[in-house]
């Protein structure tokens, strides 16, 4: 019987340690080596070396100026990454870039997690290795800025989330501990990149919404925990950031930063709708190859809520980012874990252009 369950523990943890070594190895790739690859990197870099240089962790500097753009979450993790591997006075890149190659590395095991309860073990170790491999992932993975870590806190969020739904359409208990998980990523999302994850996990439950009992999903959710929660782990911050600043950060973030970037393109980084599908084909590359055949199992299975969730996680904020006016190739990286999924599927399970229903494993 001990042989059994070792064996079993094994056979668990196989998957999750190629994954892990595989994302381990693609998101270190020039992570040592390459110089600060753009000006936000250097700034971000920058301003987490005055943080631990001042001793001041709450308001966020570039030089002699307040950088009022994004929240301090990122900064907090780059310090503890220099302080425990580095030094400030070193000015060492890849020090800086560690919180982003972790994020690389959890989002592909989330993913795997995600995609191992949707669909079985073979289209969730695809996936996590299709998105650890995707040059939009891995480019992100050794850059000094927020957007992997973003996406580690909104795979995180959402594969809680799948958990969650799945044990509502059976009709069983979710238990405090998967509402917990949600609730914190949530939280961790918007202390590294503000509303964003919001809007993706958001848009995703009200999809589902749409579908399934409504009180039993709120219910599951738990959203008074949740309100503690994010007040317990935002409200702290926010009000000392608030009064340190005099209200300049809130009013600079939220209005000359993020809503300024929806009407106008800011710093010419503009695009036409249709700007980030295009640019999927190279930066999801190899899952590119899978997407068109995806999306059409996608689309003729959204009865399956499992693919309905995919959809909701993909579609309405997809729309949103090419409706804005400033665009960046990186903005639509929260997606790619439920893209990289929709296309393992089709690897595995459509053939002769007709989707194939999935046996749970």
């Amino acid at each position: 019987m001990r042989q059994a369950e070792d064996s079993g523990y094994k056979a668990r943890l196989a998957p999750l340690a190629l994954i892990g070594a595989f994302a381990a190895l693609v998101a270190f790739a020039g992570a040592f080596t390459m110089p600060p690859l753009d000006r936000d990197e250097a700034r971000f870099a920058q301003a987490t070396a005055q943080m631990l240089e001042t001793g001041d962790f709450i308001s966020i500097r570039f030089q002699d100026e307040e950088r009022n753009k994004k929240p301090t979450g990122i900064h907090w993790l780059q310090a503890a990454a220099v302080a425990t591997f580095s030094d400030a006075s070193a000015r060492q890149i890849w020090a800086y870039r560690l919180p982003s190659v972790v994020g690389a590395i959890l989002a592909a095991l989330l993913t795997y997690s995600a995609g191992t309860r949707l669909f079985g073990d073979r289209v969730g170790l695809l996936g996590a290795l299709l998105l650890a491999s995707a040059p939009g992932v891995a480019g992100e993975a050794t850059i000094a800025k927020t957007d992997a870590m973003l996406l580690a806190c909104v795979a995180a969020a959402q594969t809680a989330l799948i958990y969650i739904v799945g044990a509502v359409i059976e009709n069983r208990r979710a238990g405090a501990l998967l509402p917990l998980l949600f609730w914190i990523a949530i939280g961790a999302g918007i202390l590294i990149k503000g509303p964003i994850i919001l809007m993706v996990c958001g848009s995703t439950t009200a999809a589902l919404m749409l579908r399934m009992p409504r009180r039993k999903l709120i219910k599951a959710l738990r959203p008074a925990l949740g309100l503690m929660i994010l007040a317990a782990m935002i409200a702290p911050w926010a009000a000392t950031l608030n009064a340190a600043t005099e209200g300049r950060f809130f009013a600079e973030a939220i209005g000359g930063d993020m809503l300024a970037k929806i009407g106008d393109a800011q710093e010419r980084h503009a695009g036409p709708p249709g700007y980030y599908a295009a640019l999927l084909f190279v930066l999801l590359w190899p899952a590119a190859a899978l997407i068109m055949a995806g999306a059409r199992s996608a689309v003729a299975m959204r009865d399956d809520w499992r693919y309905w969730f995919l959809l909701g996680w993909i579609v309405p904020s997809w729309i949103v980012f090419e409706l804005t006016a400033t665009k960046l190739p990186h903005y639509t990286l929260p997606l790619y874990p439920a893209i990289a999924l929709i296309a393992a599927q089709a690897a595995f399970h459509v053939g002769n252009g007709r989707a194939r229903r999935v046996e749970k494993a």
